[in-house]
């Protein structure tokens, strides 16, 4: 009874994540043709947005930073929030 409850959550939760990136999809797609990616290839439009300066090129200068220091910055900033997301879920986990 448990495992069945168990794994009806996870598929919701599946469901719940498919509809989520199926909304996101006309975004995602509009953003791939704008950088030329028509495999839909995840990398490669991280790699584009990534060495795209010009899309960069206002929040740096708002934020005093060249180009190269605000991406650094930026990246770091993300790399603060995935490990903080994976400690809450760990510490979530052992409740």
């Amino acid at each position: 009874r448990m495992r069945r409850s168990s794994m009806r959550k996870e598929r919701e939760k599946q469901d719940a994540l498919r509809s989520s990136l199926d909304a996101q999809k006309p975004e995602i797609d509009a953003v791939m043709a704008r950088y030329g990616i028509p495999d839909g290839d995840m990398a490669k439009l991280a790699a584009a947005i990534q060495a795209d300066d010009a899309m960069w090129s206002g929040a740096a200068e708002e934020a005093g930073m060249n180009v190269e220091q605000f991406k650094r910055f930026q990246g770091l900033q993300m790399e603060t929030a995935q490990l903080r997301q994976a400690q809450e879920r760990r510490e979530a986990e052992g409740r």
